[in-house]
């Protein structure tokens, strides 16, 4: 079953405990469902854009709950469909923060950025000073124990 977020829309302004957003909900090929959350702690709340619909979200969601659990900090939990949309959502910011920063965790776990005012990853990864500046820095983190979390730092890691 393929389960897709389109038409996202975040703010990370309004993001106080869990990410305010609101976007649709794809199941194979087809608009179902919208999805939101305010941001302050609550669920991610999600429900067909039409009635008809019913059926192919029910579907889903008993599809997310075959899923194997997922390991979170060192505790497993039980996938279901609004956890699976949080999944989506978080892999989504993750992958536009990595375009415009080196994103780490530090040896204590909490994770920090380091950008490059004016300059994305990718702009850097073109200039040969810019490869340096990252090889360096990223040098440096791993020296004081630092997890990088990049995907998209090539042969650089």
């Amino acid at each position: 079953m393929k389960i897709e977020l389109k038409n996202i829309s975040h703010s990370p302004r309004l993001s106080q405990e869990t990410e305010a957003f609101a976007a649709d909900l794809w199941i194979n090929g087809k608009k179902v469902a919208y999805c939101e959350n305010d941001g302050h702690g609550g669920c991610t709340n999600y429900n067909t854009y039409n009635p008809s619909l019913r059926p192919l979200l029910k579907e889903a969601e008993e599809y997310c709950k075959g899923l194997p659990p997922e390991d979170f900090n060192g505790h497993e939990l039980s996938m279901d469909l609004e956890f699976m949309i949080d999944k989506m959502l978080y892999e989504w910011i993750e992958a536009k923060d990595f375009k415009k920063a080196i994103i780490y965790r530090t040896a204590n776990g909490v994770k920090m950025e380091c950008k490059w005012k004016g300059y994305t990853i990718a702009k850097l990864l073109q200039m040969g000073s810019g490869v340096t500046a990252i090889k360096r820095k990223v040098s440096e983190l791993q020296a004081a124990g630092c997890t990088i979390l990049n995907t998209n730092l090539g042969s650089i890691l």
